[in-house]
């Protein structure tokens, strides 16, 4: 049997840690994704809705220097990404800087996401405090509690 971390409980591959708060997943993500990664967030996704019947409210977060996706993983991004939505009521990313280097950043990932043909669900912010101020409105969760669980498990 496949070992699965319960989702309340933070859970880290050395690339990225994530916990699930309610339904909202926040990934921070501190090293290069690789191939695998967003396949299994994206089951972890498929899992909590199989096991509660709600969505998953999606925030990653990644610093500036976030170093950029390779061909390999940006080819399966764009692969779950288009699947994402069975499980994923909308998806929120932070590059967590203003700048050149954060705007080329969110320029790559969001030519990733639309490449997938998915407007209007993906969100992007370079300040965190702004991205749970829109999470908050879609869950039961306030943003209060929302930030505050992050902190205590490092994500925020």
């Amino acid at each position: 049997m496949v070992h699965e971390p319960p989702f309340d409980v933070p859970y880290s591959t050395g690339r990225y840690r994530r916990v699930f708060i309610g339904q909202v997943l926040i990934v921070r993500w501190y090293g290069t994704a690789e191939p695998g990664d967003f396949t299994n967030l994206m089951n972890e996704c498929r899992r909590y809705v199989a096991q509660t019947g709600s969505k998953v409210v999606h925030l990653a977060i990644q610093s500036p220097t976030h170093p950029p996706l390779s061909a390999e993983v940006q080819i399966e991004a764009a692969r779950v990404l288009r699947a994402a939505f069975k499980y994923c009521e909308s998806i929120h990313n932070v590059v967590e800087s203003q700048g050149f280097a954060a705007s080329i950043i969110r320029s790559v990932v969001l030519a990733v996401w639309m490449a997938a043909g998915l407007r209007g669900k993906l969100f992007f912010y370079t300040s965190l405090d702004r991205a749970f101020d829109d999470v908050a409105l879609r869950v039961p969760s306030t943003k209060t509690e929302l930030v505050a669980r992050a902190r205590e498990v490092g994500l925020a």
